[in-house]
């Protein structure tokens, strides 16, 4: 089963907009005395009885408080929604070792700097950095070589 914040149980999620959490809920247990076995006699096909147990015995509950570890859907705000994005769509790309460094201009160096300090930014100002176009064709190529 899994619950929204106010722990109450949801039907589905939308794992493209939240996660998952587990998380601890606290959740009081009222309590009861014990109640003794209810039961009756019969009489049985050969000679006597047979004892027949109506409810079984249950033992006394105190009253207490209980922590259930329970699954909890979290909405993701749009600056988490933006750092995800970032980790898929430039972390990929800038995090490239120096081989790959080496094949860009001078330009293309400076407008990859731009892109990524507007992927830094982006959880702030929540736009997603247009993509250099050239990006797509270098990656495509060097790609290829590899």
């Amino acid at each position: 089963m899994i619950y929204n914040e106010q722990f109450e149980p949801i039907e589905s999620v939308d794992l493209a907009k939240g996660h998952i959490e587990r998380r601890t809920h606290k959740v009081h247990v009222q309590g009861h005395p014990a109640m003794p076995e209810q039961f009756h006699f019969e009489k049985a096909k050969h000679p006597g009885f047979v004892k027949v147990v109506d409810s079984p015995a249950v033992p006394e509950e105190i009253e207490h408080d209980e922590e259930l570890e329970v699954d909890v859907y979290v909405e993701d705000s749009p600056a988490d929604i933006m750092r995800h994005a970032r980790e898929v769509e430039c972390f990929p790309i800038v995090n490239r070792g120096k081989a790959w460094y080496k094949l860009l201009t001078a330009e293309q160096e400076m407008e990859l700097d731009k892109w990524y300090q507007e992927w830094l930014d982006a959880p702030e100002t929540l736009e997603k950095p247009q993509k250099p176009q050239w990006l797509n064709e270098k990656i495509k190529i060097t790609e290829e070589l590899i």
